[in-house]
């Protein structure tokens, strides 16, 4: 929506989304104590349950219970060199959506990380 918006109201204007990996260092504090609530919230024992079946940190959240992940401090941005490049070309760049994609490197690879990157620590990057 954000995007048709920006391309309604500048038609002349070349405007680009792009999905955005935001690095993460994997000894980054916030893994040894996950804090960031995620999907629905459980009755305890279900989520005693899931918390074994699964591997996940599930803490309380009101009289519920919630699965939490790691909210680590992003260290650089993946695509920095497409979005300086678009905006020198005179591009609008729509990214790091809701703080972008936690990723790290493993034996010079890109590799997910279950985590969730806090939006406004993504303009940080």
């Amino acid at each position: 929506m954000l995007m048709q918006e920006f391309k309604n109201q500048m038609p002349d204007r070349n405007v680009t989304c792009m999905l955005t990996q935001m690095t993460v260092d994997p000894n980054d504090p916030a893994f040894k104590d996950p804090t960031k609530p995620i999907g629905p919230i459980y009755e305890k024992q279900e989520a005693c349950d899931l918390a074994e079946k699964y591997h996940w940190t599930i803490k309380p959240d009101g009289q519920h219970f919630r699965r939490v992940v790691p909210s680590p401090q992003p260290t650089g941005i993946i695509e920095h060199e497409a979005i300086t490049s678009l905006i020198e070309q005179g591009h609008l760049v729509i990214c790091t959506g809701g703080g972008g994609i936690p990723v790290t490197r493993r034996d010079g690879k890109l590799v997910g990380v279950e985590a969730v990157i806090d939006k406004d620590m993504s303009l940080h990057s």
